[in-house]
């Protein structure tokens, strides 16, 4: 397989395996609940009505992705949307996605 081929396996498995796990965030308010603040995982889950050692094991994994940073052990913050797409003109002015908030 070539070099490229695997990155695209590895691009789809990873989005095959991610994306039910953020969506279970997503719809625990997690990312709401990471508006402000770090917060400690364990508070976090507790907030959200989650196991506490699942949510820590989602947002590390979803740390790799750019959606959350890991600030001190077991403290997590919602990363901002411009960040993960760097400064590209054609989102530099985005801010928040409410209207996609809601749909999920």
């Amino acid at each position: 397989m070539s070099n490229s081929g695997f990155q695209a396996a590895m691009s789809i498995l990873s989005h095959v395996y991610f994306a039910p796990i953020l969506g279970r965030l997503i719809r625990a308010r997690v990312p709401d609940l990471l508006a402000g603040e770090a917060v400690r995982s364990a508070e976090l889950a507790n907030q959200a009505g989650l196991h506490p050692l699942s949510t820590v094991r989602a947002l590390r994994a979803l740390t790799a992705f750019g959606v959350f940073r890991e600030v001190a052990p077991c403290t997590f913050v919602k990363v901002k949307l411009r960040a993960c797409f760097g400064m590209h003109p054609a989102v530099s002015g985005i801010t928040r996605c409410s209207p996609l908030r809601n749909s999920f």
